[in-house]
C-alpha cells in the first residue's frame, strides 16, 4: 500500500482477485493503516478463536471414525452426543482431512463423497463452466456453522416445472427468516443485482451459494454489500 500500488494490482501479484484484498484490509487494519505484523498477529488471533481446541488424543479419535467410513457430519454429531468439551465442526475435520491429504495423508479416501471439484482444480484441466473465484464452504469459518450470530445467509434458486419461472431464495442461518423473490431468468446478472437489492440495509456477514452458474457475479455482490461469499461443495448443511 506505501508503494501506491492499486489493489487491482496487488491481487494479480498475488493471484487472487482484488476484493479479497480489499476485506484483508478492511479487516486487519489498524489505527495507523494496514501493517503485515498486525494484520498477521489479527488474523492468527481470529483464527484461534475460531478453532475448537481439540487435543492429539481427538484427533486420533477423529480418525478412528473416518476409518470406520464416518462421515464428517457424522462424527461432529458423535462427539456432540458423547458429551465433549470442544467438538470441531463437520467443516474443521474437512480442512484437517484435506492438509492431510497434502502431507501425502490417506485419510481423504475414507470419505463417502469425493469432491471432483477439488481433483479439476488440481489436474489444471479444462475450467470451462465453472465458478470463477469461488471460494469453498470448507473455508467458512466455524462461528457460521455454530448459528450464534445474524447476519449469516444461505442461497440458492427454484426452479419451476418445465423450467417455467425462478424463485431466488436467502435465508438467515440464525433467525431463519426467508427471503423470496420471484425472477424472469436466472441469468447471473439479475441474481446478483436481485441479491444486492435483498439485502441492502441488512447486517450480511456471509453468503454461502451452491455451485449454481447464476451465482457465477458472486464477487459483484461480494464488493456492494461488503461480504464474504462462499459456495457449498457436495452436500447443503442445515443447523
Amino acid at each position: 500500500m506505501q508503494a501506491n500500488i492499486s489493489l487491482s494490482d496487488i491481487a494479480k501479484i498475488l493471484g487472487c482477485h482484488k476484493s479479497t484484498v480489499s476485506r484483508e484490509i478492511k479487516r486487519n487494519r489498524g489505527q495507523r493503516g494496514y501493517r503485515p505484523k498486525q494484520a498477521h498477529r489479527l488474523a492468527t488471533e481470529c483464527k484461534a478463536i475460531n478453532s475448537p481446541a481439540i487435543n492429539d488424543f481427538g484427533w486420533h479419535y477423529v480418525d478412528y471414525l473416518l476409518h470406520r467410513q464416518y462421515s464428517p457430519e457424522q462424527i461432529t454429531g458423535r462427539l456432540k452426543l458423547l458429551g465433549w468439551d470442544d467438538v470441531p465442526s463437520h467443516e474443521t475435520i474437512y480442512q484437517y482431512i484435506y492438509a492431510d491429504k497434502q502431507s501425502g495423508g490417506e485419510l481423504y479416501k475414507h470419505l463417502r463423497c469425493q469432491k471432483t471439484y477439488r481433483k479439476r482444480a488440481l489436474q489444471g484441466q479444462d475450467r470451462r463452466g465453472q465458478i470463477v473465484n469461488r471460494r469453498d464452504i470448507t473455508e467458512r469459518p466455524d462461528i457460521i456453522e455454530e448459528c450464534t450470530r445474524i447476519g449469516d445467509y444461505e442461497g440458492g434458486t427454484v426452479v419451476g416445472k418445465g423450467h417455467q419461472g425462478v424463485l431466488l431464495t436467502l435465508v438467515d442461518r440464525t433467525t431463519r427468516e426467508t427471503k423470496i423473490k420471484a425472477l424472469s431468468n436466472r441469468k447471473a446478472q439479475l441474481v446478483a443485482d436481485t441479491c444486492i437489492d435483498m439485502l441492502k440495509g441488512e447486517q450480511t456477514l456471509s453468503t454461502t451459494f451452491d455451485n449454481s452458474k447464476e451465482f457465477a457475479k458472486h464477487d459483484i455482490i461480494a464488493d456492494t454489500l461488503d461480504t464474504d461469499i462462499y459456495f457449498f461443495g457436495c452436500v447443503v448443511l442445515r443447523c
